[in-house]
């Protein structure tokens, strides 16, 4: 890959969620690497009572090109808008009127259609999730089969007009593959294991065990949209308390829990659960993540990667995952326990035999770490990136491409 790369992403930055995270983890990886790259993005970034030093103090500077924002909404929701829509435009009219990198990566559906309308003329689509899977999650029911149906029109059509193609799971890799005809690389996100702190986190919040029956703590951390499985993080605990165990559930978000906090208190579960705001820290995350027992990873939705996920076993800790969350990714049983479906009754098992068996919770924390950094390295990424940037651009690219420098 060339010096200078400008990476677009139609979302704010930073925040505290998970495909800010990705990009943070890509971008600094690069920066380490000693390339130059920035980021064009949304004006708006960081959460409302985070401290933008703080969620940056441990990385190398991040140059940013942020377009004009409208007013600022009180949150950063994913999904669908009018207002993203038109934000969307000035990500296009910015490429338009801006200078251009040599090497131009658009990460997700968004990016690719302003860097299409821009006339960028080579660029790299990077996708980060499957429309036809997530698309329908931010609607009522009754739209699913409409929305699946658009979100794989609008995956098709994409991929159909970015020159070079990229995702962020294997799975994601063979679906486009096998849709398209046309080769998809595979970009491992780059992540890396968390300080020494965490351990002494971890002795911290030892000592307040309760002594006889214990209190197990379940960990969720991420957004609460439908495609995460969210609705299943309550039933989980429903089923755990009907078998007899003591488990409690901590919730780490930047959305709104209100709505799960009354759901929680009719069905008699408020005293189980404990919702906190996600402020993007290590500091916070290192101390979430050394009082829990077991991370909870339910998402519903096939071919994004959850980057909790990656975080989790980074840190050593004992993970249930579902089986859409792994995304493709070669982990055994001795990194993760994956559930056998995405029902409560099947996580619920998995995280059974985990508490019932602390060798193998002990065998992850050491088995996690080391798989990260087998195969989430920054080296293993920025080699990925070259190998993407670096493939030929489709035919019907090129074929535009020059139409265009006929016509000027």
């Amino acid at each position: 890959m060339r010096a200078g790369s400008l990476h677009i992403a139609a979302l704010p930055f930073p925040t505290a969620q998970g495909t800010q995270a990705a990009l943070r983890a890509m971008l600094d990886a690069l920066l380490e690497e000693g390339q130059e790259a920035r980021l064009l993005c949304y004006g708006g970034g960081v959460n409302e009572g985070a401290r933008a030093a703080d969620l940056q103090s441990d990385a190398p500077a991040l140059p940013l090109w942020r377009i004009a924002d409208f007013p600022r909404l009180p949150h950063f929701r994913s999904g669908p808008s009018w207002r993203k829509l038109l934000l969307d435009l000035r990500l296009a009219l910015a490429l338009r009127s801006g200078g251009r990198e040599r090497t131009v990566f658009a990460h997700h559906v968004e990016a690719a259609l302003a860097a299409w309308m821009a006339g960028v003329p080579d660029f790299v689509f990077v996708a980060h999730t499957d429309l036809e899977e997530e698309l329908e999650s931010y609607f009522p029911a009754q739209l699913a089969p409409l929305m699946r149906h658009a979100g794989h029109a609008l995956d098709t059509f994409v991929c159909s007009l970015s020159p070079k193609l990229a995702a962020v799971s294997p799975w994601l890799c063979r679906r486009w593959s096998e849709c398209t005809g046309r080769p998809v690389h595979y970009l491992p996100i780059p992540w890396s294991l968390p300080p020494d702190a965490a351990s002494a986190e971890r002795e911290k919040v030892a000592p307040t065990r309760r002594a006889g029956e214990p209190s197990w703590t379940l960990l969720y951390v991420g957004n609460l949209d439908a495609y995460q499985g969210v609705d299943l993080l309550l039933p989980i605990v429903a089923e755990l308390r009907r078998e007899g165990h003591d488990v409690h559930l901590h919730i780490a978000t930047a959305s709104e829990g209100t709505r799960l906090l009354h759901e929680a208190e009719a069905a008699g579960l408020r005293p189980f659960l404990r919702v906190s705001k996600l402020d993007g820290s290590e500091s916070q995350r290192a101390r979430l993540y050394a009082e829990a027992d077991l991370v909870l990873v339910p998402r519903r939705s096939w071919g994004g990667l959850p980057v909790k996920l990656l975080d989790a076993l980074a840190r050593g800790k004992a993970v249930v995952a579902s089986p859409a969350a792994c995304a493709g990714l070669p982990l055994g049983g001795e990194i993760l326990s994956l559930a056998e479906t995405h029902s409560p009754q099947g996580l619920a098992r998995a995280v059974i035999e985990l508490l019932e068996h602390p060798d193998r919770r002990r065998e992850m924390a050491l088995s996690g770490p080391a798989y990260i950094h087998t195969h989430h390295s920054p080296e293993r990424f920025v080699a990925a990136l070259q190998k993407a940037a670096a493939q030929p651009a489709s035919i019907a690219s090129r074929a535009r491409t020059r139409r265009g420098r006929e016509q000027r």
